[in-house]
């Protein structure tokens, strides 16, 4: 296979490959080894994604490389969301806490018709496939249900629960979905309500990993932008969120807040 060297990520590609070869290794081999998928190691590889930072220091360890490939990483002054989301979710798998907070419903609380929906609408800027993105949205979910479920702390604006996705039995669904989840020992929903004062204004959403290690990840996402942190920068997003949900309701007052949206969608007073 030729690679490209003539661009950041394709010489960083190049030099994965070069070292992984030298090791007699897959790619499946090293993807074990620095925690991500083979789809994104051959991303890589092929200079078709720009791994993290952190991805770059992993690959550099693994591989034996020095700072080679961490050298480069300031080059790639762009990098892409599809690598960034693939790493976050990846971590997301092995969490034992996942914090979100969203100016929509997350796609770990969303149902099948709401995120088709939500897909829909974005369609025309990702090109993505609504009906694939749905069905892979629900498929992540597993994880609610698997052996050593993580907590699950959302921090939803008040937004999500008044911007009308889909139609009004799509909002019910997802509502009663929401409240459903609250039952669980494990799942918590705190509503930021309009007009609370906070303590930074967050236009997209924040997600914060806590791992079985301690060790946190931060991920912040817009419509076709995704960004991956660690270290100092994710304990600035963790610090953030808490700031954020000292804001919010009560679970509680939460609950009556997503009942009463639920009956109004219900009245068609929206």
């Amino acid at each position: 296979m030729d690679l490209d060297r003539s661009t950041p990520a394709g010489l960083l590609g190049a030099k994965v490959r070069a070292f992984r070869d030298a090791k007699g290794w897959s790619v499946a081999e090293l993807a074990t080894r620095v925690f991500v998928s083979e789809t994104l190691i051959n991303k890589v590889e092929r200079g078709k994604a720009s791994p993290s930072e952190a991805l770059a220091r992993n690959l550099d360890r693994a591989l034996g490389a020095g700072d080679q490939l961490t050298e480069l990483w300031p080059l790639l002054s762009v990098q892409t969301f599809e690598s960034y989301a693939e790493e976050f979710l990846n971590h997301q798998k092995r969490a034992v806490k996942i914090q979100e907070y969203s100016q929509v419903v997350p796609g770990l609380t969303q149902t099948r018709d709401y995120a088709l929906a939500l897909a829909e609408s974005g369609e025309i800027v990702t090109g993505n496939d609504p009906q694939a993105v749905a069905d892979l949205r629900m498929e992540r979910q597993a994880i609610l249900d698997a052996a050593g479920t993580p907590w699950l702390l959302v921090v939803l604006d008040e937004a999500a629960l008044r911007r009308f996705v889909g139609s009004r039995a799509v909002m019910v669904g997802q509502l009663e979905h929401l409240m459903k989840l609250c039952e669980r020992s494990r799942v918590e929903v705190r509503v930021l309500a309009f007009g609370d004062t906070v303590p930074a204004v967050l236009p997209g959403s924040l997600s914060v990993l806590t791992m079985r290690s301690g060790v946190q990840y931060a991920y912040t996402e817009g419509i076709t932008t995704g960004r991956m942190f660690q270290g100092e920068d994710a304990t600035a997003y963790s610090v953030l969120y808490d700031r954020v949900l000292s804001c919010a309701l009560s679970a509680t007052r939460s609950i009556h807040l997503i009942r009463k949206a639920i009956e109004e969608y219900g009245s068609e007073r929206i």
